[in-house]
């Protein structure tokens, strides 16, 4: 815990938390010291019974005597110490019993050790994930998909703990003495000519729901301070500026906010969600632009009608689900990206460090890039499919091929399996690997270059023989390193 105890008094002697925080960091810090204790401890009683049953047999006991007695296991000794920690446990966990109910159940096991480090939480993990993610990457291209797939699978775990923990305001009371303060906001829209809502949150989630009513209302849960709140003001403020109306937190540090958002379906061309490690939801809306933006948080959004949409996070999973939109642009970091029963015309999916899938979609264009995680399109309807990974794999399978014209897939480290499966098309096929199986199972081609067998690199050029028709031609473009081919 060394390295620990150094963070929290570098810290405070920077200014960056008080005497009262550091303190209850150092406490919290020597409850994981005793844990630790009890556990070695316990470790150790069970190594000595181990060798006091085992390795003295019953006839060497009888005869040592009253000697061999002496080199018996003594239970006392384990008894004595386990009821000193027990003691200091019971002590501590009264102590923390000021925290909270809810506190103490969100910081069980995993919550507790990870919260000590919360309060730099909002500014390094991202920069650390990040530098993770390159490191990562670097690795994985020499150890290939099945262990880069369960890496960031693992990643991904810790990022949801993250999301739950922070966005329901666990963030907020890790340190410090706060001042929970509940706020309604309504604001009447029948005579307001506004078009733009801006709602701001700071270290907490906001859920965006419609309802029937001319009006909005905002309810806030704010914990804040207790040394810079001030009781004869509001937490959140109105501010109005020509057809723009803002919600915003009057503090901008030493708080923390979760907001349950009510307005009108459609009553508003352009709306902007922001927070800090908390998540967003939107659902059942119709603005012409909806942006959203997060850190250290998920994006959900589901039955949105919408001429564009921006949803961008960083460390946070984006999942959207039934959405129309002329333009749906997509990015985060170090987490996944889930579009299922989309229609629009442009989809752009970006993220590193995460998985990308798409399903039951239809888009003109889809561009999908990540890195060192696997990438799966299906069951979709598109006219050019783009789609850019590294160190794992990417598969394409059920594309409705009326409007298919071109299918690029890019990969290093890794496998490329693309499954159409529709022989009545024309194609024009350029697939390349090194160190791996290239298998095109497509019939009837011409082939320019067929080096699907020779050793090194391989590679094919080929086109359908019925290829006469190329403004309905299928482009396939494949390329890896290290890695496989399959196109069927």
């Amino acid at each position: 815990m060394s390295e620990e105890r150094l963070m929290v008094l570098t810290m405070l002697q920077e200014g960056k938390i008080t005497s009262e925080e550091a303190s209850r960091l150092l406490k919290a810090l020597e409850e994981l010291e005793m844990e630790e204790e009890l556990e070695i401890e316990d470790e150790l009683y069970n190594q000595n019974k181990f060798i006091a049953d085992n390795s003295i047999d019953e006839e060497k006991q009888e005869n040592l005597g009253n000697e061999g007695t002496a080199t018996k296991f003594d239970k006392s000794s384990k008894k004595s110490t386990m009821e000193k920690l027990e003691e200091k446990l019971e002590k501590k966990a009264e102590k923390l019993e000021s925290f909270g109910d809810s506190f103490g159940d969100k910081m069980d096991n995993w919550g507790e050790n990870f919260g000590k480090k919360m309060d730099t939480f909002g500014e390094s993990f991202g920069e650390k994930m990040g530098n993770f993610g390159e490191n990562f990457g670097e690795k994985m291209g020499k150890v290939g998909e099945d262990l880069a797939e369960s890496a960031t699978s693992f990643a991904e775990k810790i990022l949801k703990m993250v999301d739950g923990f922070v966005g329901d305001g666990g963030f907020n009371l890790l340190l410090g003495n706060y001042e929970t303060i509940n706020e309604t906001i309504d604001k009447d829209l029948s005579l307001n000519s506004s078009t733009f809502l801006e709602i701001r949150g700071v270290n907490g989630k906001i859920v965006l729901h419609s309802w029937e009513e001319e009006m909005i209302r905002i309810n806030a849960k704010c914990s804040i301070k207790k040394s810079i709140y001030d009781k004869n003001q509001s937490v959140y403020e109105l501010v109005e500026q020509d057809n723009k109306l803002l919600f915003k937190p009057k503090y901008n540090n030493g708080i923390g906010t979760s907001l349950e958002v009510y307005i009108p379906s459609n009553k508003f061309q352009k709306i902007y969600l922001l927070t800090t490690n908390g998540r967003i939801e939107a659902r059942e809306l119709s603005p012409k632009e909806l942006i959203l933006d997060t850190t250290n948080g998920s994006v959900r959004i589901q039955e949105i009608y919408s001429d564009r949409i921006i949803a961008s996070s960083n460390n946070g999973t984006i999942d959207i689900n039934d959405i129309h939109s002329n333009k749906v642009e997509l990015e985060t970091s170090n987490a996944t990206i889930n579009v299922d029963d989309t229609f629009c015309e442009n989809l752009v999916a970006s993220t590193r460090n995460g998985r990308i899938s798409v399903t039951d979609t239809q888009s003109n264009i889809i561009s999908l890039t990540s890195s060192n995680a696997s990438i799966r399109l299906e069951d979709c309807v598109t006219s050019h499919v783009i789609a850019k990974t590294s160190n794992s794999g990417i598969k394409i399978s059920d594309l409705e091929t009326s409007s298919l014209r071109k299918l690029e897939a890019y990969t290093s480290n890794s496998s490329i399996e693309i499954s159409i499966d529709d022989n009545s098309k024309s194609y024009d096929i350029d697939a390349q690997t090194s160190m791996g199986r290239l298998d095109v199972q497509i019939p009837d081609l011409v082939y320019e270059i067929n080096k699907q067998h020779s050793p090194g690199m391989q590679k094919i050029l080929a086109h359908s023989i019925n290829s006469e028709n190329i403004q309905n031609q299928i482009h396939i473009i494949a390329s890896t390193s290290n890695g496989s081919i399959k196109i069927i």
